[in-house]
């Protein structure tokens, strides 16, 4: 498994780790993963919306860019797990560098009609959703002291 769906900020801000060569089972297990905690979150607090922030700083998209463009025309279904087109989301916000990657993401959140903005860092993903929604400020706030902050100090 190539990925790890977390939350930054329960039922408001998800984050999706890519780490190593991403499959498309990796890509069909974290949409489904981050379909389920939407949901559940809908069930709960109908009101929110769901920031996703996925980041593939460490990912390697080799495999898959190729193959999910001819997915894209033929199969999206069987990768994308299909109850995400009913839900509310919020943006996404995609960390990479790559704009072989930019340009996969770009193209299938567009088929569910989803916004999406490309950041360089976690750090810069946090400052977009802070100044999307600032009653979040100071739980981002937290998060990027408490993780960002130990990440940094441990490298």
């Amino acid at each position: 498994m190539a990925y790890h769906v977390s939350w930054i900020i329960e039922d408001h801000v998800l984050y999706i780790d890519y780490k190593g060569e991403v499959s498309l089972d990796d890509v069909r297990g974290s949409t489904h993963d981050v379909v389920d905690l939407i949901e559940g979150t809908y069930r709960r607090k109908p009101e929110s919306i769901v920031t996703g922030v996925v980041d593939l700083q460490g990912a390697s998209l080799r495999t898959i860019l190729w193959t999910t463009l001819n997915i894209v025309v033929k199969q999206v279904n069987d990768v994308i797990d299909p109850r995400i087109r009913d839900l509310k989301t919020g943006f996404a916000v995609l960390i990479t560098g790559s704009e072989r990657a930019k340009t996969v993401i770009s193209l299938l959140l567009r088929l569910f009609s989803q916004p999406l903005t490309t950041v360089a860092s976690l750090d810069e993903a946090l400052t977009v959703i802070e100044a999307m929604y600032p009653k979040l400020e100071e739980r981002l706030g937290n998060y990027r002291e408490n993780h960002i902050s130990a990440e940094t100090s441990q490298q």
